[in-house]
């Protein structure tokens, strides 16, 4: 993270340390992969230490990110797991999810994409050798040697996938009850009846007279009150 670049102050979010600023400490030895839409790409990261309570904390961490501003965040557009790291992008696909759009087949659209993709760089690979060992025979160059094409990576589960967008929601999570529980709709239209009354049973019997709702123009009960 280009701090300096920045000029941005990040703090020890531990309690305790009374927003003391992080200085760097290193390179965090572990290269994350970072799922995207058609093949992997890796994650590098930098340790930062806290001169107060002596912990280390890593620079794409989320309690990290937070401290930035909003144009900057956007520049990590990543979700972090245990063991892999997630790309906004495919997070994206996980939104807005019906019939036919369910994590099992955004699973097999994802691992489709991801088997065409390694195929076409094993291609080029190949041919790129081709042109070595026909140089080799014309005897342009000394013998090279080839190494075998790297594995193909397997995709996530469907799990994995939820277990993301899980973590993709949980920030916006005040934001997603008050949509749900807000007043919408153009047409509001309020309804008495006792017939609710009568079915009220235990301490609540015979306390009220009237029972209103206040519903919209798709059907849908906004209140309900006695």
């Amino acid at each position: 993270m280009p701090r300096k670049l920045w000029q941005v102050k990040l703090c020890c979010p531990h309690p305790g340390c009374e927003d003391k600023e992080l200085t760097s400490a290193g390179i965090y030895p572990r290269v994350r992969q970072v799922f995207d839409l058609d093949s992997y790409y890796n994650l590098a990261a930098e340790y930062l230490e806290c001169r107060k309570c002596k912990r280390k904390v890593i620079s794409w961490s989320r309690p990290i990110i937070e401290q930035l501003d909003v144009g900057h965040q956007l520049q990590f557009p990543i979700l972090i797991t245990y063991k892999y790291a997630c790309d906004i992008r495919v997070i994206r696909l996980l939104r807005q999810r019906g019939l036919g759009n369910s994590a099992t087949q955004l699973q097999k659209k994802l691992t489709e994409q991801h088997s065409e993709k390694y195929l076409n760089d094993t291609i080029h690979y190949l041919t790129d050798c081709k042109y070595f060992h026909d140089a080799y025979q014309s005897g342009l160059i000394t013998q090279p040697s080839f190494g075998s094409p790297p594995e193909f990576i397997q995709v996530p589960s469907y799990k994995w996938f939820l277990t993301v967008y899980a973590q993709d929601v949980l920030p916006r999570m005040t934001e997603i009850k008050s949509s749900i529980t807000a007043t919408f709709g153009n047409i509001l239209k309020m309804d008495s009846t006792k017939k609710v009354v009568k079915k009220l049973a235990g301490y609540s019997t015979g306390t009220a007279a009237w029972a209103t709702n206040v519903g919209n123009e798709y059907g849908q009960v906004l209140f309900f009150y006695f």
